[in-house]
C-alpha cells in the first residue's frame, strides 16, 4: 500500500509545477478508477447482471493499460483520455441498463472537472474537451430520465449501487481537490518563503529607508545629502599572502574580514556601499541622518583596524588596512535596471578613496573637515598635506583613540 501511495503523489524527476498536479490528479484517478471497477464487477456478477460485469472486466482492463503507461512511460493525457473515454461509456451503458438513480451518471461530470485542473493545456482545448463530457450527461438525463429503473432491481439494492457510485465520485472529487489545495498552500509557502529571501536580499543590498521605495518605483532613485560621511578601506599587502597561503585561504580570510566590517556596519547603525575586491566602503548620516555621523565612522574605523590586527595575527608584517575619511555632501542612489547598485557620488566619497590611497597600513586617516567635526571627542595625530587628486593639497589627521 505505501508504495502505491508513494508511486500516486511521487510525479517523475523532472516534474515541476503544473506538471506535478496533473501526473498526481491523473495517478490518483488511474488507481481509483481500477479499484472501482473491481468492485463494480464483482457486484454485478453477484446480482446477475453479465453484460455490465464483462463492461467492467473491460474497465479494469483499460484503467490497468492507463495506469502502466502512465507509470512507465508518464503519458499523462494519454492515460487520462482513456480513463475518460472509458468513464463516458461506461457511464453512459451503465445508466440505460439500471436507471438513473444508480447514479452512474455522477463519474461523468467527474470527467469534466479532471479535464479542467490539467493545467498545463490552453484553456480553449480544455473548454472544448470538458463540452464532450457536458454534452454526454445533458443527453444521457433527456434519453434516460430521472426516476426511471429499468434494471428490475429491488429498491435496496439500487440504493447500494447509488451509494457505492456517490461514494467512489466523492472521494475522487475530494481527492483531487483535496490535493490541489495542499499543493496550492505547498506554493503559497514556498512563495512566502522565496518573498522572504528576495526581501532579506533586497535589505542586505540597499538601506531600508529606500528600500520600500525602490520596490514601489523599480527605477532609478537619487537622493542628496549636505551632511554626511564616508569611509573606504582597503587591503594592502596581498600580494605577498600569495607566496604563503593557497587562493582559497586568502578567499576565506576576505570574506571572514568583510563579514565582521558587516557586524560593524550594522551596529554603528550605517550603510554599506560596497565592498568589491580589496575595497570596503560605508557611509553615515544618508539613509539614517545623524548628527553623530562622522563620529560612527570613527568607532567603526578604530573597530576594523583591531578587527584587522586580530585577523593579520601571524601573517605578513606588510598585510594591513588602510582606511580614509571625508565629511561633506553627496549623493547616494539605486542605479540599474536588471543588477541593480547602491552607490555613492559627489566628492565626499571621491575624497575618502584619495586620502585613504596615501594612508598608512594600520591607521586611520581623515580629512581636516572630518577633523574639525570630531576635535575634542578622538585623539589625532597630524599627518601632513598629501597632494590629493581634483583637490589639491589637503591637511590630513590619523585618528588614534577615543578620549
Amino acid at each position: 500500500m505505501s508504495k502505491l501511495v508513494t508511486w500516486i503523489w511521487t510525479p517523475p524527476e523532472g516534474y515541476t509545477g503544473e506538471q506535478v498536479n496533473a501526473y498526481c490528479a491523473v495517478s490518483y484517478g488511474m488507481v481509483l478508477g481500477l479499484f472501482g471497477h473491481i468492485l463494480f464487477l464483482f457486484l454485478f456478477w453477484s446480482l446477475d447482471l453479465e453484460e455490465l460485469a464483462l463492461l467492467n472486466i473491460g474497465s479494469v482492463a483499460l484503467f490497468l493499460i492507463g495506469a502502466i503507461l502512465l507509470a512507465k512511460r508518464q503519458m499523462v493525457l494519454t492515460s487520462l483520455a482513456i480513463g475518460s473515454i472509458e468513464v463516458l461509456v461506461h457511464g453512459w451503458i451503465a445508466t440505460v441498463k439500471l436507471g438513473w438513480e444508480a447514479s452512474f451518471h455522477y463519474h461523468i461530470l467527474a470527467v469534466l472537472a479532471l479535464w479542467f485542473l490539467i493545467t498545463g493545456l490552453p484553456w480553449v482545448t480544455r473548454l472544448a474537451i470538458a463540452c464532450v463530457p457536458a454534452a454526454v450527461y445533458i443527453t444521457l438525463q433527456i434519453y434516460v430520465g430521472y426516476g426511471q429503473t429499468l434494471s428490475g432491481l429491488d429498491e435496496e439494492t439500487l440504493q447500494a449501487v447509488s451509494t457505492m457510485n456517490l461514494g467512489i465520485f466523492c472521494l475522487g472529487i475530494s481527492g483531487v481537490c483535496g490535493y490541489y489545495a495542499w499543493s496550492s498552500a505547498r506554493a503559497h509557502r514556498a512563495l512566502e518563503k522565496e518573498l522572504s529571501r528576495s526581501e532579506s536580499l533586497l535589505h542586505s543590498i540597499l538601506p531600508a529607508s529606500i528600500t520600500e521605495p525602490f520596490k514601489e518605483e523599480g527605477r532609478t532613485i537619487a537622493d542628496g545629502f549636505e551632511d554626511c560621511s564616508v569611509l573606504y578601506a582597503d587591503l594592502v599587502g596581498g600580494g605577498e599572502l600569495t607566496s604563503i597561503y593557497s587562493q582559497e585561504e586568502i578567499k576565506e580570510l576576505r570574506a571572514e574580514l568583510f563579514a565582521r566590517f558587516d557586524d560593524l556596519a550594522e551596529r554603528y547603525s550605517v550603510d554599506k556601499v560596497r565592498a568589491l575586491g580589496d575595497s570596503y566602503m560605508v557611509t553615515a548620516g544618508v539613509s539614517n541622518p545623524a548628527p553623530d555621523h562622522a563620529a560612527r565612522l570613527g568607532d567603526m574605523g578604530l573597530e576594523m583596524q583591531a578587527v584587522m590586527e586580530e585577523l593579520r595575527s601571524g601573517r605578513s608584517e606588510f598585510f594591513g588596512l588602510r582606511l580614509g575619511i571625508h565629511s561633506g555632501p553627496a549623493v547616494a542612489a539605486v542605479v540599474g535596471q536588471r543588477r541593480f547598485a547602491y552607490d555613492l557620488w559627489e566628492d565626499t566619497a571621491n575624497t575618502a578613496a584619495h586620502i585613504r590611497a596615501y594612508g598608512l597600513p594600520g591607521e586611520v586617516q581623515v580629512t581636516e573637515t572630518t577633523f574639525s567635526l570630531l576635535h575634542g571627542e578622538f585623539h589625532f595625530e597630524f599627518f601632513g598635506t598629501p597632494e590629493v587628486e581634483g583637490r589639491g593639497k589637503m591637511k590630513t589627521y590619523l585618528l588614534k583613540a577615543r578620549v
